[in-house]
């Protein structure tokens, strides 16, 4: 069967050199690559399916192969695990006796035994991991999260990239939006969620400061911006910081935003099942 029009024509790396020579060969056909571009672009636009969030569990540096996923059960003491072993769902695979959920479900999931970054610095393995690009001194790949945040925006007033906790190595700017630039980094919360009274600094105003405030100092800001604006020869850099501001202060006020990151409204038994230190409450 001759495919006229392959389901993709581009990877990670932009025009796929196999779907080069196809479209060479669409062109003997009166196809050229705008119209073999434009058919793709249609049918991407059919496509039926829904966005998806997705969360990313970092555990920065991982724990212990040899104690979780490859027990190496039948090597020398000195290299084995200190844990027993038992089987998976997988046959032929078996993880440490201390993960018997993961074992149980290892059809739902992959394990990758295969990839090396061939250096001993997390630093620059975190940024290969996180944007899928080998890391470049010159150049930042963006991480996956920017590049949702890039191509999809703002859905509701919740940003649509959020880092819990600060433990990504950045000494080779992984985990950041890198060339796509500092707006789509992620939202981060430092704050941690197990502790009392827990609140997100950036939406939560100071003590002291009501929201009647923060609308005054809203008023204000407006007021300033469009005197500024009238004597100002780039008034296009004035409405892009004006979608800033619309952005962040949605944010603030938004209700959404409140319930969302609202841990204490959680039921405590749910909150007691995901347990009560910082790993285990970001997770819920």
């Amino acid at each position: 069967m001759l495919n006229l029009l392959p389901r993709s024509i581009m990877n990670c790396e932009g025009v796929s050199r196999r779907s080069m020579l196809q479209i060479g060969v669409l062109g003997g056909l009166g196809l050229t690559l705008p119209a073999a571009l434009k058919l793709k672009q249609a049918a991407a636009g059919n496509h039926s399916g829904s966005d998806v969030n997705c969360i990313l569990v970092w555990t920065s540096g991982g724990t212990s192969h040899i104690d979780t996923f490859d027990p190496k059960p039948e090597a020398p003491a000195s290299i084995r695990g200190e844990f027993g072993v038992i089987d998976t769902a997988i046959p032929g695979i078996q993880f440490t006796d201390i993960m018997p959920n993961l074992a149980r479900e290892l059809k739902r999931f992959a394990v990758m035994r295969s990839w090396n970054p061939k250096n001993g610095a997390h630093g620059s393995a975190d940024a290969w991991v996180m944007s899928g690009r080998k890391f470049n001194a010159t150049v930042t790949y963006p991480t996956y999260g920017s590049v949702i945040s890039y191509q999809k925006g703002f859905k509701s007033a919740m940003p649509p990239f959020v880092q819990l906790g600060n433990a990504v190595n950045r000494s080779r700017n992984g985990g950041t939006a890198g060339i796509l630039g500092m707006q789509y980094n992620p939202f981060e919360i430092h704050a941690d969620p197990k502790v009392n009274n827990f609140k997100v600094r950036d939406i939560t105003p100071p003590n002291g400061v009501d929201m009647s405030r923060v609308d005054r100092r809203r008023e204000m800001l407006a007021a300033i911006d469009s005197t500024q604006m009238g004597a100002d020869l780039q008034p296009e850099a004035f409405s892009a910081l004006d979608e800033h501001y619309k952005t962040a202060f949605n944010m603030i006020t938004a209700p959404e935003t409140k319930r969302a990151f609202d841990i204490g409204q959680e039921d405590d038994k749910l909150r007691d099942a995901y347990g009560r230190n910082s790993f285990g409450q970001r997770c819920l």
